[in-house]
């Protein structure tokens, strides 16, 4: 049998749904910049943009009073978001951003009875009342009938279009919340069935933290694609395409040819107790070992942002993300990812962070931009400080030095720092010393009245119900927010679940947090009694309702939050 030659590889990214549409995902513009520069071919989807914009479309049958007024809004609210006429009026601002949510929780994928409903659909995420995004059994349920999946079904047509019309040889999906997976298992499946000789590959932070739990992946999660990735993807993808693809005229599984090292060949597709097939293919092959984290040199990354279609998210202007490290240059607090998954920090170069921001600036010309850091490196803040991006500016930085100088914090300002992000989790000192949190809260005091003088808008985590707080610890929290409640200008209050791989959950009693085999995180027995329905209780009796507290809650930006948190900000004055 004669076999057509086979084309260049050739990659389609795709962000699957669902996550905030409010910006380009970075990963998959950082991917594309640094392959295309290596004369790789890549094309990008943001498939998420695009099913939530067609969702937002689609025909509802509800006919009560609310869905049918956020039915005849919905074009108004949409472009209203993206010029920014609703952030100077907070209240029409959660108005539209209701009726939005309204309309998608009343779609007939979520009002319809079990199996033609059962969904619930917002902007932020995309769950079912039977299927778990922790289990891999589901996830495979999903991929044999990805139609089911709402956003998938609309995808249905762009995906075949890409994959039949053009000469892609590999699907790369970018896997990074829980609320991307399930629909990531059925882009799987899909694009499996229409084309069984595609090599489909899995990463991104969700898929990392799933592999770091143990020395195999889990078998349901590997027969969903080819080749699993951990940490950063560019010198994993670099190598895969550098590899020929199978024949492109016959599907892999049945290609003839001699057996090769580096791609498993097939078996016959197993089965589950119910008779649903295991994974959406008719004749999977084994998926290679998952490959190591590679060192990745930052001063090879690159973003191109051209795929994109810029002008259609859901913010204000362009909000353009971007990576100055991977991993944590702090990565000693407890219980955090970091710690777990050990991926080393690789910073960019102090000294190339001013001119690749400037050449992305030049460039797209974005209204802000989003540092996408852990936090930001003390090096890093200096060096914008003295040299300004050219725009507003956000991200994550820890409450240490030098944020603790007032005079640093006024040239901050001047350069442009609209919000920073902070982790306080606790405001009880013998709490964060356990926690290893490496601060002290008279150095968070002022570093908040620094800010606030300087017109810097603070967005500041809290953490309940560690194992080493007690309900005393958190009325402490409580009186701390309160005495700085002016200086702070949002709050994001978290229950703490406890990581499968904290060194406690092997002393602790504890159960599983989520169904399914593929969950991160454990509800534990608090060993000083502190457990989360005690927690919740205070949470709503003391905190929500405390008088100093409850207005800085109401300012939160709904299913935005921190995204679109920087818009409610007035700009600070020029000193």
């Amino acid at each position: 049998m004669t076999i057509a030659m086979s084309p260049a590889p050739r990659l389609l990214l795709v962000h699957p749904p669902v996550v905030r549409p409010c910006e380009p995902p970075a990963g998959l513009a950082r991917l594309a910049g640094t392959l295309r520069a290596a004369g790789r071919q890549v094309e990008v989807w943001d498939a998420n943009l695009e099913a939530l914009l067609a969702l937002l479309q689609a025909p509802s049958l509800a006919t009560d009073t609310w869905t049918r007024r956020a039915g005849r809004d919905r074009d108004h609210h949409l472009a209203a978001l993206r010029d920014g006429r609703l952030f100077a009026h907070p209240d029409t601002y959660r108005r539209a951003i209701g009726d939005l949510e309204r309309w998608l929780a009343r779609l007939p994928c979520a009002t319809a009875p079990f199996p033609d409903g059962g969904w619930h659909l917002s902007l932020t995420d995309c769950t079912h009342d039977q299927w778990e995004p922790t289990s891999s059994h589901d996830l495979q349920r999903l991929a044999a009938d990805p139609l089911a999946h709402p956003a998938v079904a609309v995808l249905q047509p762009a995906l075949r279009n890409r994959l039949l019309e053009r000469e892609i040889t590999h699907l790369g999906l970018s896997v990074n919340y829980l609320s991307q997976a399930l629909a990531a298992a059925a882009l799987a499946g899909l694009a499996r069935q229409l084309r069984p000789d595609l090599r489909i590959i899995l990463g991104g932070g969700l898929i990392t933290s799933w592999l770091a739990r143990g020395t195999r992946p889990p078998a349901g999660l590997a027969a969903l694609a080819d080749h699993l990735l951990t940490g950063p993807g560019e010198a994993g993808l670099l190598a895969l395409l550098a590899a020929p693809p199978a024949p492109a005229s016959v599907p892999l599984a049945s290609a003839s040819q001699p057996p090769r090292p580096d791609v498993a060949q097939p078996r016959p597709a197993p089965t589950s107790a119910d008779g649903l097939p295991q994974a959406a293919r008719p004749a999977p092959p084994e998926p290679s070992p998952p490959a190591p984290a590679p060192v990745d040199d930052p001063t090879t990354w690159a973003y191109d942002f051209s795929d994109f279609p810029l002008d259609q998210y859901l913010s204000p202007g362009l909000v353009l993300p971007f990576s100055l490290a991977h991993g944590c240059f702090y990565a000693r607090c407890a219980f955090c990812p970091e710690t777990f998954e050990r991926q080393r920090y690789r910073p960019l170069p102090t000294a190339l962070v001013g001119e690749r921001l400037a050449a992305l600036v030049n460039r797209y010309r974005p209204r802000l931009l989003h540092f996408l850091d852990d936090a930001i490196h003390p090096a890093v803040l200096q060096e914008l400080a003295a040299h300004p991006p050219g725009v507003p500016w956000y991200g994550f930085a820890r409450f240490a030095p030098p944020l603790d100088d007032p005079d640093f914090c006024r040239l901050l300002a001047r350069a442009g720092c609209r919000m920073l992000q902070l982790g306080l989790e606790s405001g009880d000192q013998a709490v964060l010393d356990e926690l290893r949190k490496g601060l002290r809260l008279a150095t968070a005091a002022r570093i908040l009245a620094h800010l606030h003088a300087a017109g810097i808008g603070t967005y500041v985590y809290l953490l309940f119900g560690t194992p080493a707080e007690d309900e005393e610890a958190a009325r402490r929290t409580r009186d701390f927010v309160a005495a700085h409640a002016e200086r702070i200008s949002f709050l994001n209050v978290a229950i703490f679940n406890l990581p499968r791989q904290a060194p406690e959950a092997a002393t602790l009693p504890t159960r599983p947090y989520t169904a399914g085999d593929l969950g991160l995180y454990l509800e534990f027995a608090h060993p000083r009694g502190w457990n989360r329905p005690q927690v919740r209780r205070f949470l709503e009796r003391e905190f929500r309702r405390h008088p100093a507290i409850a207005p800085i809650l109401r300012r939160d930006p709904p299913a935005f939050t921190s995204s679109h948190a920087p818009f409610f900000l007035v700009p600070p004055p020029r000193r």
